[in-house]
């Protein structure tokens, strides 16, 4: 499930991972994580971020999208 991948996440140096219950499409939850960071004080505008996820958004097959985003 969704926390299990979070916890496993978080062993990875440099990952911090965030679970959000919510139901976006792909770009909008790559629009909303960016806000969340922001508010939390770990992103800055001028930063560049890699997202990775998947399309549709729910897929548990795996990864399918990796975006290089500018804050």
């Amino acid at each position: 499930n969704n926390h299990n991948l979070e916890r496993q996440l978080s062993m990875a140096w440099g990952v911090r991972s965030f679970f959000v219950a919510t139901e976006l499409k792909t770009e909008e939850a790559f629009r909303y994580s960016i806000d969340i960071l922001k508010e939390k004080g770990l992103l800055s505008d001028g930063d560049t971020i890699v997202q990775v996820g998947s399309i549709p958004l729910f897929s548990f097959d795996g990864s399918n999208t990796v975006k290089l985003s500018y804050v």
